[in-house]
């Protein structure tokens, strides 16, 4: 944490609040002034205190209006300097870049703090708004150049965090960028984390954001990624067949379990749904990535798990699994499911 900025920034809320209970006064003080021009029998003393109250008011606000906006300079200097001596330094390859880097990490992370605190310490909705607002630029102004220069899946997670932590963070889905760079198995598990980690870890409690975050993560390119790298890599790596179905499995359980989480969330449940889906169809485009075997049971598993769902949402999304990538072996035992049959030998053609 910045202690410098979490002074500044309190500074700046107490200004705002102080500004809304003084406009609070002026609507007051217009009211009773529109009051005594109704009224001829009102004594001119009262009209002409009610004129000097409103003239100590107004300088009282202008007052403070300029005191708040000095301070919100100063925020916006602190921000900039530590922004433009961090590309400076890192520029120049400082050999003390973790020292530059903090820096800058803890200039996030208080405003992220003072951002989550405000939801529960502002009543007045108007200096709320004004606040949110100023601490969401400096926040677009400073993440983006973090993201920029850390890439790391670690860095990366760091601002997830921050993210997953905040109330309402549709502002700030450009921010969220756990994507893999290399699309190798070791960053295609990271990347499920920072899934499951949006899915389940996260306080947001508004459907959009979760939409919002879903097309951000935009899991059904980075898994097509993940699937040409598998295809380049075949012939080196042995074990890769085993290694994809794993994590395909991983990932489709992770989301399938989130539409029980958010069952009442019924647009974000197809979305889910959907995805699922179409992570299975890009599977199955290339045969020979997988061995059938391994196919049959990864999509029969996930057709149970669809079957057995009591959202009727979930089970409409049953026919467009590829049906097709199954074996005849697969075909039969999942006919017999259906059909609760049992003890009938399989067809020989």
């Amino acid at each position: 944490m910045n202690k410098h900025l979490a002074t500044l920034l309190a500074s700046y809320k107490s200004c705002l609040e102080q500004i809304f209970e003084m406009n609070n006064k002026v609507d007051q003080v217009n009211t009773s002034e529109q009051l005594i021009a109704n009224n001829e029998k009102t004594p001119e003393k009262v009209t002409e205190l009610l004129e000097k109250v409103k003239l100590n008011v107004d300088t009282a606000v202008n007052r403070r209006c300029a005191e708040a906006n000095a301070v919100k300079a100063d925020i916006q200097y602190l921000v900039d300097d530590i922004l433009w001596k961090f590309k400076d330094k890192i520029a120049d390859k400082v050999t003390n870049e973790d020292h530059y880097k903090q820096q800058l990490l803890d200039i996030i992370a208080t405003l992220f703090e003072a951002e989550k605190q405000s939801y529960s310490t502002t009543d007045d909705e108007n200096s709320l708004n004004q606040l949110h607002e100023d601490i969401h630029q400096w926040l677009l102004q400073a993440v983006p150049v973090f993201l920029t220069i850390f890439a790391e899946h670690e860095d990366r997670k760091r601002i997830l965090q921050f993210l997953i932590d905040t109330p309402h963070v549709t502002w700030a889905i450009p921010l969220l960028q756990p994507h893999p760079i290399m699309y190798n198995i070791s960053e295609m598990n990271e990347y499920i984390d920072s899934i499951s980690l949006v899915l389940n870890k996260t306080l947001w409690t508004e459907e959009d954001n979760f939409l919002a975050a879903l097309d951000q993560l935009a899991v059904d390119y980075i898994y097509s990624k993940f699937l040409d790298m598998c295809r380049l890599s075949k012939e080196k790596i042995q074990a890769i067949d085993t290694s994809l179905l794993e994590i395909t499995q991983r990932m489709t359980n992770i989301l399938f379990d989130a539409t029980h989480q958010f069952q009442n969330m019924n647009t974000l449940v197809k979305r889910l749904c959907q995805t699922i889906v179409q992570t299975v169809q890009l599977l199955v485009e290339d045969t020979t990535i997988c061995e059938q075997d391994q196919i049959d049971k990864f999509i029969l598993e996930l057709i149970n798990m669809f079957r057995s769902a009591d959202n009727s949402t979930i089970t409409l999304f049953l026919p467009q699994f590829p049906f097709r990538a199954l074996s005849t072996q697969a075909l039969w035992q999942l006919a017999l499911q259906v059909l609760c049959l049992s003890d009938l030998s399989e067809p020989t053609t």
